[in-house]
C-alpha cells in the first residue's frame, strides 16, 4: 500500500501505539539493570556468572539479526504478527527468568528473549517505514525515543 492508501488517523494512532510498544521493550530490557543483584542472589552465582547469563540476551540478538532481516523482510505483511508473538516471547521469558533455579534454563531465556527481542524490534522498524514510507524520520525517532522512556520507568 502507498502512503496515500493510509489516512493520516490511522498513521497517527499505530505511530502512537507503536511508542507505546517501544516503551514497554525499554521497561523490560533495562529492568534487569535493577534486578541484577536479587537474579544474582537467587541462583547463587558470582557476579561473572550472572553477567555471562544477561549476556545470551545480546548475543540471541546480534545472532538472530543476522537472518531476521531477511524473514522480515519476507514476510513483511505479516509484521504486526510477528511483533505480537515476539512480544510473547519477551513477556514469556520474563516471567520464566525468575522462578528458574537452573544456571542452564536462566541462560536459554536469555538467548530466546534476545532473539525475540530481534525480532521485534526489526519488524517494528519495518511497520513504521512502510506505514510513513518517504517521512519517516520524526515518526521512527518518536518510536525510539519511546525506549529511553520506558528504560527510566524500569528504574524507578
Amino acid at each position: 500500500m502507498s502512503v496515500d492508501s493510509y489516512s493520516f488517523r490511522y498513521r497517527l494512532i499505530k505511530t502512537l501505539l507503536l511508542i507505546m510498544a517501544w516503551m514497554s521493550f525499554g521497561l523490560n530490557q533495562e529492568i534487569i539493570g535493577t534486578t541484577l543483584e536479587d537474579l544474582r542472589t537467587y541462583l547463587q552465582l558470582d557476579y561473572h556468572t550472572i553477567i555471562f547469563i544477561i549476556n545470551n540476551r545480546h548475543a540471541g540478538f546480534i545472532l538472530t539479526t543476522c537472518f531476521s532481516g531477511l524473514l522480515v523482510d519476507k514476510f513483511s505483511h505479516f509484521s504486526e504478527t510477528i511483533v505480537s508473538i515476539s512480544c510473547l516471547l519477551i513477556g514469556l521469558c520474563s516471567f520464566l527468568i525468575p522462578i528458574t533455579k537452573s544456571f542452564c534454563l536462566t541462560a536459554a531465556y536469555f538467548f530466546v528473549q534476545g532473539c525475540a527481542c530481534a525480532f521485534y524490534d526489526l519488524s517494528g522498524n519495518q511497520m513504521i517505514l512502510s506505514l510513513w514510507k518517504g517521512i519517516s524520520h520524526s515518526p521512527i525517532n518518536a518510536m525510539h525515543a519511546g525506549y529511553g522512556v520506558g528504560a527510566l520507568i524500569g528504574v524507578q
